[in-house]
């Protein structure tokens, strides 16, 4: 069997118990469905928990994979000679981008190799489920990289956490310092129903950290003289860029400075991060942003980016427990048509009921297909006529998005 072969068959594994269950489990709450438990066991059987003093973990519904790369690069940079690993979710381009030390991804042959040595144990462990319970692809991508994270002697930690805290294998560990970045009303069917329920998981948080960091999206709805550290907004955003990069890197500057126990300044110049970035298509200017909810919505810098055309346009993918109307209604606030592009597959199975009741669809495509996302953009870019062109929506979407527009 071929390396590619190999690590195509371990990703095959790592879905396969989530696809089986994905349309049973649709809709229903990760309390009911998701079992954390069952993979912290096996990773703590097999000595592959971290230390919690060597252990930053980041969680909230928006700026958490930014903050978890940020904090991974200064504590590099701050302790030279000591690898730091990370882990994201989801994956930028590939499913190895997930896994890191030191800014080099896993190779296809070392997941390979760790998930065959890995995979009877978490066989044993699925068998054990039970009825219409699953073992998480984020959490078996966890114990891949916690495993690697041994191999290669990683001094430090940086996790990111999937969409929850209590019902997710990253909330249940124990750390140094534990993120919150920001609270929205995100994924409701599955953490809530309420934003006060969804606020109470993610302030699961505080539970397991020996310091708590709280972004100024999260701070409001922790109990006032709580034990944590809160970030003020700055007062001076970063130039060219969306007020929540700034706020992300002063999170991040935050975390890394209690973990190290000393003032710590966000890396300059910040490392690329995916979920915002420039690029051109057709031979117009794109602007690309991972962006959820209106709360995060950056209407000066729009208006700014935007108004440098003549006819532009915002093209957004959201599925349907996303705040849609909201982000459609702040870039029509600033007299910005606003279209919609529905992801298809194992992927974009989320209703996209709300974009298909705006009449105002640019096109139907599979998530993973990065030619026919290029081929959508220029062909809503001939049909409009527009001149610059804002990308807005899910993770999922921006991945896409960086594969179409060659941000490998």
């Amino acid at each position: 069997m071929s390396v590619s072969a190999a690590y195509q068959g371990a990703l095959d594994a790592i879905f396969a118990g989530y696809l089986r269950e994905k349309d049973r489990i649709a809709g229903r709450p990760d309390r009911e469905v998701r079992t954390p438990e069952a993979l912290v066991a096996l990773a703590e059987r097999l000595a592959l928990v971290p230390d919690p003093a060597r252990l930053v973990r980041v969680s909230g519904s928006k700026g958490k994979g930014s903050v978890t790369r940020l904090v991974a690069a200064m504590l590099a940079q701050a302790r030279p000679g000591e690898p730091v690993g990370r882990i994201t979710s989801p994956e930028e381009i590939e499913h190895t981008d997930r896994i890191q030390v030191d800014g080099r991804p896993i190779t296809e042959a070392e997941f390979a190799r760790i998930w065959a040595a890995l995979a009877p144990e978490v066989e044993t462990a699925a068998r054990a489920l039970p009825p219409g319970r699953y073992l998480s692809p984020s959490g078996l991508f966890l114990l891949v990289g916690l495993a690697w994270f041994r191999e290669r002697g990683v001094a430090h930690v940086v996790l990111e956490g999937g969409r929850g805290v209590r019902w997710d294998e990253v909330g249940r560990l124990r750390s140094r310092v534990g993120v919150v970045t920001s609270i929205f009303l995100e994924h409701p069917e599955y953490l809530g129903p309420t934003l006060s329920e969804i606020a109470a998981d993610k302030l699961a948080m505080l539970d397991g950290s020996e310091i708590a960091v709280l972004g100024p999206l999260a701070r409001p709805f922790a109990a006032p003289g709580g034990a944590f550290i809160g970030v003020e907004p700055p007062t001076l955003p970063l130039a060219e860029a969306p007020s929540w990069l700034a706020e992300d890197a002063a999170i991040a500057a935050a975390a890394a400075g209690a973990y190290l126990g000393r003032a710590c300044a966000p890396p300059d110049p910040l490392p690329s991060l995916p979920s915002f970035g420039r690029a051109w298509t057709g031979g117009v200017p794109v602007t690309y942003e991972g962006l959820i909810a209106a709360d995060s919505f950056d209407a000066a810098f729009w208006r700014r980016e935007l108004g440098r055309g003549r006819r532009p346009l915002a093209l957004l993918s959201l599925p349907d427990d996303k705040d849609v109307s909201g982000v459609a209604a702040a870039f029509a606030g600033l007299g910005i048509p606003v279209q919609h592009l529905v992801l298809e597959g194992e992927r974009g199975r989320l209703s996209h009921a709300l974009a298909e009741a705006s009449g105002a669809i640019a096109g139907r495509l599979r998530y993973d297909d990065a030619e026919a996302c290029t081929a959508a953009l220029r062909s809503t870019l001939a049909h409009t006529g527009a001149d610059r062109l804002a990308l807005a929506g899910t993770q999922t979407f921006l991945r896409l998005v960086r594969r179409a527009l060659g941000k490998s």
